[in-house]
């Protein structure tokens, strides 16, 4: 709907009553709180380390602040004089810095003003219309400051009644402004139309009054946990409020949103990261590993045609079930147990595809063998498996000959994580079968169990290192499920090896996506990435790609997600069998109906194994029947919680 159509629908209004912040005027940042960041850098680069987490703190000042006056029952709003005292209370402020804060605050907020323009239309379509126009907002912000952010965004309100709340002592979600607007103003509810973006304080308590309401929430779909604000989300936050911007009346575009901001960022982060390393050691050659790879290996090329100077780069595939498989010299209780996990319940046939070997008739028959059965099958065939695995490791070394990863010299390999198993099987192979060369891994993100890779070659963590705190290497854990599908190619995994190629599966898993929306994902991320990496893109450049940049990109969309991005991953699954045979993991698993409390400790640690944890709790939290599954596993889990961000 236009705003003159919105207009022409209530021929009856007279009153046009319109919020502020979300509706006529918003920010150049994602959500409210990151402008708190903002003035976190300002701090720091000023004056030092005693302002880092400033941004957490002062959304911490403020919601103390407005618990101690929800005790008083009066219904007033805070005032931001009311949010400066608790914060010099918490950080030891003197009065003129309390002052300076203050100030620094409004100014931060007017220099970041942008006009929404469905807002912005609707004013002035109401003021073509004669209607008499009233600004109605719920803030700790005088009125004055309200009129010069309009007027910084282009929006001129200084001849407006303006009602705040914390001016008047009353709060338009419990509709006591509302009737100190219809006061002032004298005009009937019947008369008045008020346009705002919450559906209760905009929607349903006007309503109530018998005033007419229209919702228009768009400036609201890039919002987030609040807590979560630090300078290292700023660049992410302004690529998500200018995707905001772009789609304003249209529909929000999630896929698009994660693939022009944190996924890109990701894969830009990875070639930065590699390119880098390539740079230091003099490298021979780079290896993106398949298939989550295949993205970075487009953007290191397009980078390389600026850059010539960096070595070339293979998009190698190995997988985990292959390296495993290869790197097997004796079958023992140890080394099968790698292969088939505790839990599973396994036909003898994909007991032996598993290997890529024959049982004979042993390996034939519909049986369902579980774990400790299946690995005696692989047991009394030992020798078969051995024989199979030496000569997977003859056609994997001719693959990787004529790929160059064998040639002397020193080579960086890229992959997104997690504990660095496959690029110290990968190395430990060519180093003992073709001597001369040397490999250290680059990492997006390294789980803490990667400790004993360390010992078999370099491995750095980009995002998190397994150095990093037991809270963020749950978190890691949680979100793994979200990262990989989405950033994998979309052609099936390495099944084998055939004269000096790679062998896929001849039929892709399900695709993450339907139609074909991965691929333009992938087509956005590559396109992006490049972009920033060539100094293009508008928001963010390649000295942004830091370690607490990148990681505060990947928790802010994949460890607090939105409704949309929940609901497009929805019935997707993720293959996690060794094999990548079966029918895989959903990435948000459906709640189980005969859940019991006692059974809170084993679905935590499902979760973070097989599923993507926190969109399953975003899911489960949606619907008021499991909600209480998703509190209690955060409960029991406190890093599963929202906030990631520490003040």
């Amino acid at each position: 709907m236009s705003p003159e159509e919105l207009l022409d629908a209530h021929p009856g209004a007279t009153v046009l009553t319109l919020d502020f912040f979300d509706t006529l005027v918003t920010r150049s940042l994602a959500q409210p709180t990151h402008l708190f960041a903002v003035i976190e850098e300002e701090l720091v680069r000023i004056e030092g380390e005693r302002w880092r987490g400033y941004a957490a703190r002062r959304v911490g000042a403020e919601r103390r602040a407005r618990v101690s006056l929800a005790h008083d029952g009066t219904g007033a709003d805070i005032t931001l004089d009311d949010i400066m005292r608790e914060l010099a209370a918490d950080l030891d402020l003197s009065m003129p810095e309390r002052e300076r804060l203050a100030v620094l605050e409004c100014d931060t907020e007017v220099s970041h003003a942008v006009a929404v323009p469905f807002g912005r239309a609707l004013l002035a379509a109401a003021v073509a219309k004669g209607m008499r126009v009233v600004v109605v907002s719920d803030n700790y912000m005088a009125s004055s400051h309200l009129v010069r952010m309009a007027g910084a965004a282009g929006i001129d309100i200084t001849g407006l009644e303006v009602y705040v709340s914390c001016e008047h002592g009353a709060m338009k979600h419990d509709g006591g402004l509302w009737k100190v607007v219809l006061a002032g103003t004298g005009v009937s509810p019947a008369e008045v139309l008020h346009v705002g973006d919450l559906d209760d304080a905009d929607g349903t308590v006007p309503a109530r009054f018998g005033i007419a309401v229209h919702v228009e929430d768009s400036m609201r779909r890039s919002h987030r946990e609040p807590l979560n604000t630090c300078p290292s989300v700023l660049p992410l936050s302004r690529m998500e409020a200018a995707q905001r911007d772009r789609s304003a009346g249209a529909a929000w575009d999630c896929a698009d949103n994660l693939a022009r901001g944190a996924l890109a960022i990701v894969t830009a982060a990875q070639v930065h990261d590699v390119a880098g390393a390539a740079r230091r050691s003099g490298a021979v050659a780079v290896h993106f590993l398949a298939r989550d790879g295949e993205n970075a290996k487009w953007v290191y090329d397009r980078l390389r045609e600026h850059d010539p100077l960096l070595p070339p780069a293979t998009y190698t595939a190995v997988s985990r079930s292959m390296m495993w498989r290869a790197s097997l010299r004796e079958v023992t209780p140890v080394t099968v147990a790698r292969f088939i996990g505790d839990d599973e319940l396994l036909a003898p046939s994909r007991v032996a595809a598993r290997f890529g070997c024959s049982f004979g008739p042993a390996g034939a028959g519909d049986a369902v063998l579980d774990a400790p059965a299946a690995r005696d099958l692989v047991l009394a065939h030992s020798s078969e498996v051995e024989a199979a695995c030496t000569a997977l490791r003859s056609r994997l070394l001719a693959y990787l000959d004529a790929s160059g990863v064998t040639a002397p010299g020193h080579h960086v390999v890229m992959d997104l994580g997690w504990t660095g198993s496959v690029v110290a099987g990968l190395a430990e192979l060519v180093r003992a079968e073709r001597p001369g060369t040397s490999f250290e891994g680059r990492l997006t993100a390294m789980y803490w169990d990667a400790t004993p890779n360390r010992c078999r070659l370099p491995l750095h963590g980009l995002a998190l290192d397994e150095f990093g705190t037991m809270d963020d290497n749950v978190r890691l854990l949680g979100v793994m499920r979200f990262l990989e599908p989405l950033l994998s190619a979309e052609h099936g995994t390495v099944v084998d090896y055939l004269d000096g190629q790679a062998v896929f599966a001849g039929v892709p898993g399900e695709s993450v996506l339907p139609g074909d929306e991965l691929g333009k994902m992938h087509a956005t991320i590559r396109q992006v990435a490049v972009d920033i990496l060539l100094g293009r893109h508008p928001l963010v450049r390649p000295a942004d790609l830091t370690r607490d940049m990148v990681w505060a990109s990947i928790m802010q969309v994949a460890h607090t997600p939105t409704a949309g991005e929940v609901a497009l991953l929805s019935g997707a699954h993720h293959d996690t069998a060794v094999d990548h045979a079966g029918g895989g993991q959903p990435l948000v698993r459906m709640a189980p109906v005969d859940a019991r409390l006692e059974d809170v400790p084993g679905t935590y640690q499902s979760l973070l194994h097989d599923n993507w944890a926190q969109g399953t709790l975003e899911a489960w939290d949606a619907d008021p029947g499991t909600r209480w599954l998703s509190d209690e596993v955060r409960l029991h889990a406190p890093m599963m919680r929202k906030p990631w961000v520490k003040p």
